[in-house]
């Protein structure tokens, strides 16, 4: 008889060789061509197989080539680039794509000249002023002396070229008209100064040919203008802009803009137009319709409210309202439309042609060949003809044929799809369409199988070990 402890050593043997080669399932892509470039730089051949790599995408279709690598000797023969960084040759320079500066190695870089902004002025030897000592230092000059420096005398020649300023004054030349900080006028002397015109204050008005009225002869002749006329000007003519910007006028009319009420010498009473009057009609008895539907007592009445007129003599008595129950008991009119009973066809004044609803009308569409899919499968003429048939639209063109189906007989000679299913036979693989990836079940098939095995294994070992 077998003793305890072997059992328990075969047993244990049993599920180490159950569990050995468990592998993970294989990731089940279909075989379909539509690369992908993951950020490792490889081609998948899809999305699911990047994805079954544990790999982020970094563009459609396939990688670039990757780039020639740059190879270099070891040979130091510096040279400076214009980035302002060295490299050992010019092999090295060219593989960065830099252009080359200079041979020998790049300068050092200068320090920053870092001053505060105190300021605290020096004068340098350059004639120049500088903040303070530090940044007189970072330009490298000498100090002349503290504080700014004074301005440098203004030094003209001594050529005779007047010009004349905007301030009256001529000057021997440009320079000099420079130093003393005034803009040129013109070129030459200024003109002599205007002789001041005096005139008496006697009124003898005249009128000039500039449509401007002088006190006298005196203050025409000063302005330099000639006489149109003894006496005063008459008033120029009103010219107003067509600006709508109403005025109302204190005469109570209204005018297009202040201009024309200007004109028209009267003072403004408000901005807008003119309150209207009082309407003030006769009693007289003419009555008129209107085209609200009122009554007018006449025409007057009828124009102070605003409103056009109709006809002459009262308004027609308003119609009743038609009143219908809610009773669903349709007919048909003979204008085509359903009515929901017999009392809402009579309020809208038409016929009944029969009791209950109006048949549809027909559904009439042009020959014209423009196949459209519905979304049951069928290919109709054009978009009028899906219409009529109350079908939604799938696609424009042609429906797609329906696909063959897909016979196996039921044969059991099982393969392993790349998909991780196990399918009867290589036809109902196909029919999947899922490529094959071995001949038998998958082996996540084989290994449920080994685990329940080993789960059968285990539950015995306890059994034996609680019947010992």
């Amino acid at each position: 008889m077998m003793s305890s402890g072997r059992l328990l050593r075969i047993l244990a043997l049993l599920v180490l060789a159950s569990s050995v080669g468990a592998m993970p399932p294989p990731c089940p892509c279909q075989t379909i061509l539509d690369p992908v470039c993951g950020v490792d730089g490889n081609t998948y051949d899809n999305q699911c197989t990047l994805d079954c790599a544990g790999v982020a995408k970094a563009s459609d279709g396939e990688c670039p080539p990757a780039p020639v690598p740059c190879l270099c000797t070891r040979i130091y023969d510096p040279v400076c680039g214009v980035d302002g960084n060295s490299y050992g040759n010019p092999c090295t320079l060219d593989c960065a794509g830099v252009a080359k500066a200079s041979d020998g190695e790049c300068p050092p870089a200068p320090v920053p000249c870092l001053c505060s902004r105190i300021y605290d002025p020096v004068c340098g030897v350059d004639g120049n002023s500088y903040g303070n000592q530090c940044t007189l230092d970072c330009a490298g000059v000498a100090k002349a002396s503290d504080g700014e420096c004074p301005p440098a005398p203004c030094i003209c020649q001594l050529i005779n070229a007047p010009v004349c300023g905007v301030d009256g004054n001529t000057y021997d030349n440009e320079c000099t008209l420079d130093c003393a900080g005034v803009t040129k006028a013109s070129d030459g002397e200024c003109p002599p100064a205007p002789v001041p015109c005096l005139c008496s204050r006697i009124y003898d008005p005249v009128c000039g040919v500039d449509g401007n009225t002088y006190g006298n002869q005196c203050t025409l002749d000063c302005a330099e203008v000639a006489k149109a006329s003894d006496g005063e000007c008459p008033p120029a003519p009103c010219i107003c802009q067509l600006i709508n910007a109403p005025v109302c006028g204190e005469d109570g009319n209204t005018y297009d803009n202040e201009c024309t009420l200007d004109c028209a010498g009267v003072a403004k009473a408000s901005d807008g137009e003119c309150p209207p009057a009082p309407c003030i009609c006769q009693l007289i008895n003419a009555p008129v319709c209107g085209v609200d539907g009122n009554n007018y007592d006449n025409e007057c009445t009828l124009d102070c409210a605003g409103v056009a007129k109709a006809s002459d003599g009262e308004c027609p008595p308003a119609p009743v309202p038609c009143i219908c129950q809610l009773i669903n008991d349709p007919v048909c009119g003979v204008d085509g439309n359903t009515y929901g009973n017999e009392c809402s066809l009579n309020c809208a004044g038409v016929a009944k042609a029969s009791d209950g609803e109006c048949p549809p009308a027909p559904c009439i569409c042009q020959l014209i060949n423009a196949p459209v899919c519905g979304v049951d499968g069928n290919t109709y003429d054009n978009e009028c003809t899906l219409d009529c048939a109350g079908v939604a639209k799938a696609s424009d063109g042609e429906c797609p044929p329906a696909p063959v189906p897909c016979i196996c007989q039921l044969i059991n000679d099982p393969v392993c799809g790349v998909d991780g299913n196990t399918y009867g036979n290589e036809c109902s693989l196909n029919c999947a369409g899922v490529a094959k990836s071995s001949d038998g079940e998958c082996e996540s098939l084989r290994r449920q199988r080994a685990n329940r095995f080993k789960n059968w294994v285990i539950k015995l070992v306890r059994k034996f070990k609680n019947a010992l």
